[in-house]
């Protein structure tokens, strides 16, 4: 199937106000001013949630707020400045998908955010212009903090969550934890089930000198899966400033039961040339096992982070194909595929004060290695083997001071990458690659009164995900193919963003200058120039992306209703040569967040929240609007239970996407439906809970996003 870029972005951003019987001083760009009023000597004050914004992000307290008694970690996230929540899904407002850190350990999995209770969160940090230390290749990161529940003993936490959507979805996790003394043991287990099923049309046109060779189909597929995790880990603090520690978790999924079944039709200048119905199914099983060590301590005037992971990941998977065509003529495709996964990384971070400021510095170390089985039976297509090997090295330096009410934050990072890529693909191919790269970052914050300003600038990098970094044909459909590129290079991003907050008020502008982005060419495949074939090359054309972000948040009205707005455009500036002529995509593309918090007493309330977007320009293509409401309740009851109910995309609005994108020589119409209309029941038990003090923070996070 074909890949689209779908851009849904969004900015949300709470004030919450309780009663509390003590003054306190009010921060000069704190998201809400204190309203207080004397009563007889008596000053009742209504605490805000505050958000302020440092030079390097947006942090935003969440203990003992509001927000610490939702039901969920991704719930909290729904109000805090620039993120936008859908389901799992979580977005910065005009950069995209971010990396998460919980404790400075790099989140790999959406269960962890899920085990992980709103009220153990101490504050989250948004950070949408990453410094030197966080590599060249993070767009935006987010950082949750949490802090330590005092006591000792056995700490138990049980989520069990039924879901029906277009299946039925359960899902298990438990949790244990250990306390004693300055040892803390963990463990944990995990099951959950999912299933889906789509329907999908698609027409690519592909324009040739002998005319309009067309690819048609018509798809519904259905999918399940399995997963199953294990952890189990410790963390000593020998001395006040020393803490060290250990996991190691196992993982398998499991996809079975997927079934597919649809028509395809290629035509020549209109002209049928082949058609044919089809049915087949496909089923995978991918076992994964890390480990991770991490020391945390003092050492002078130093602090020292020192994380070491280690990953080992097999998957295999099996494909079978039925055709019949229309002069009762079968055929079959199947294929099989291996794929061996190896990690190392190591990382050190070290801070220090220095000259009235912060110095940060650090060096990370990478090495992956990927070997891959490719098996057609039918010989259809080429089989293969591929052999990767990559290793990288960054060193960074960072400094961070204030200057009067003025706050600086720069640095600058190196890395160094060498690659190998060898594949026997017909006569076999070997690419050796070397790159040395200079990223640099700066941020300036500037308070008056009470109005913050930030101006930030940051360069980054994309390195292709090794998919792409193959010319292994994959076999879509008889009529289309698609592949790689084993000689893409990487994608350079420069990005320039101003931020203003006043009060309740936050807006954000933001541009990116993009070069040697990774898009689609299409030609015809040369060994059947019936067949058409999709394939990645680097954009010689530059991108540049623009965002523009205001966000309103009263607080609370009344003592029952809180509401945040936001509102979004994001125009773009690109253009191909379609068929020999220039063509440009420059329309924007809107958005809207209506999120609706409703506090009805201590242990109950509920949440209404309205998503739309625009249909606009992204990247060569276009993709239509859409809009959703989804609605939740949660209650608990008494100091061990939660319940919780959700209706997600109640009126089954945003499952349908329309998407047109363009290559040189081809436009290709799609529609994608789905159902995401889902009921969710979450039902927690939690006894003597309390974070663990593991607090590694991952290395080689990118080369994992990668594999």
């Amino acid at each position: 199937m074909r890949q689209f870029l779908i851009i849904n972005i969004a900015l949300s951003l709470p004030f919450l106000i309780t009663a509390q019987t003590k003054t306190a001083g009010t921060l000069s760009d704190s998201t809400l001013s204190n309203d207080t009023v004397r009563l007889q000597e008596v000053v009742v004050k209504a605490p805000t949630l505050k958000t302020i914004m440092e030079v390097d992000g947006n942090l935003t307290t969440i203990k003992d707020t509001e927000l610490s008694k939702l039901a969920t970690t991704y719930e909290v996230m729904r109000f805090i400045p620039g993120l936008i929540v859908s389901g799992e899904s979580v977005e910065v407002a005009g950069v995209g998908a971010p990396e998460i850190y919980i404790d400075k350990k790099k989140v790999r999995d959406s269960n962890e955010i899920k085990l992980l209770s709103p009220e153990r969160i101490k504050s989250i940090k948004v950070i949408d212009s990453p410094g030197a230390k966080y590599g060249g290749d993070v767009r935006a990161v987010i950082l949750i903090t949490t802090y330590r529940k005092p006591g000792e003993g056995l700490a138990v936490s049980e989520r069990l969550t039924l879901g029906y959507g277009d299946y039925f979805e359960p899902s298990n996790q438990l949790s244990l934890n250990y306390r004693s003394g300055n040892l803390d043991m963990f463990a944990s287990a995990n099951y959950s089930h999912s299933a889906t099923k789509h329907t999908n049309s698609v027409s690519t046109e592909l324009f040739t000198p002998s005319g309009s060779l067309q690819s048609e189909n018509s798809t519904r597929s259905k999918s399940h899966s399995d997963r199953w995790e294990g952890k189990i880990g410790f963390n000593l603090s020998p001395a006040a400033d020393h803490l060290f520690g250990a996991y190691y978790q196992g993982i398998l999924q499991k996809n079975s039961g997927n079934t597919g079944s649809g028509i395809f039709n290629n035509l020549m200048n209109g002209i049928s040339m082949s058609a044919a119905s089809y049915r087949g199914d496909a089923s995978s099983r991918s076992p994964r096992h890390r480990v991770n060590a991490f020391y945390a301590g003092k050492w002078g005037e130093w602090d020292c982070d020192i994380n070491f992971d280690f990953l080992l990941r097999y998957s295999k998977s099996q494909r079978e194909s039925h055709y019949m065509y229309t002069d009762k003529e079968i055929s079959l495709y199947s294929q099989r595929s291996e794929n061996r996964n190896r990690l190392f990384a190591g990382k050190i971070d070290m801070s220090r004060k220095l000259g009235g400021g912060t110095i940060y510095m650090g060096t990370e170390i990478t090495n992956t290695g990927i070997l891959s089985d490719f098996l057609n039976y039918e010989e259809i297509i080429p089989s293969n083997t591929t052999n990767m090997n990559e290793s990288n090295m960054g060193i960074y330096i960072e400094y961070s001071r204030k200057i009067g009410i003025i706050s600086l934050y720069g640095g600058i990072r190196y890395e160094y990458t060498w690659a190998k890529y060898r594949e026997t693909q017909g006569e076999g191919t070997a690419v050796r690659r070397d790159y040395h790269e200079l990223i640099p970052s700066l941020s300036v914050r500037i308070p008056w009164k009470e109005v913050t300003l930030r101006l930030s600038y940051s360069r980054m990098y994309n390195k292709p995900i090794y998919a792409w970094l193959t010319n292994r044909i994959n076999y879509v459909n008889p009529n289309l193919y698609e592949a790689g590129n084993m000689y893409l290079k990487p994608a350079y991003f420069n990005f320039y963003n101003i931020s203003c907050k006043y009060r309740w008020l936050m807006l954000s502008l933001r541009y990116g200058y993009i070069t040697g982005k990774v898009m689609t060419a299409t030609i015809p495949y040369p060994d059947n120039p019936d067949i058409i074939l999709d394939y990645k090359i680097n954009s010689s054309i530059p991108l540049k992306q623009f965002s523009a972000v205001a966000t309103i948040t009263p607080g609370f009205i009344g003592t029952i209703y809180y509401p945040v707005f936001s509102a979004m455009i994001f125009p773009q500036d690109y253009r191909i040569d379609f068929c020999g002529k220039p063509k440009r995509f420059i329309n924007p593309m809107g958005k809207i967040d209506f999120n609706n918090l409703f506090k009805f007493s201590k242990s109950f309330n509920a949440t209404l929240n309205f998503s739309w977007s625009s249909g606009g320009d992204v990247e060569a293509g276009h993709l239509n609007g859409n809009w959703r409401l989804d609605a939740g309740i949660t209650k608990t009851l008494g100091h061990h239970w939660n319940v919780q109910l959700n209706v997600e995309d109640i009126f089954n609005t945003s499952g349908t996407l329309n998407a047109t994108t363009y290559t040189s020589q081809s436009i290709t119409e799609g529609e994608w439906v789905s159902s995401n209309r889902t009921l969710r029941l979450t039902v927690t038990y939690q006894f003597n809970v309390r974070r663990s003090r593991y607090k590694a923070s991952v290395a080689g996070e990118s080369e994992m996003e990668r594999l």
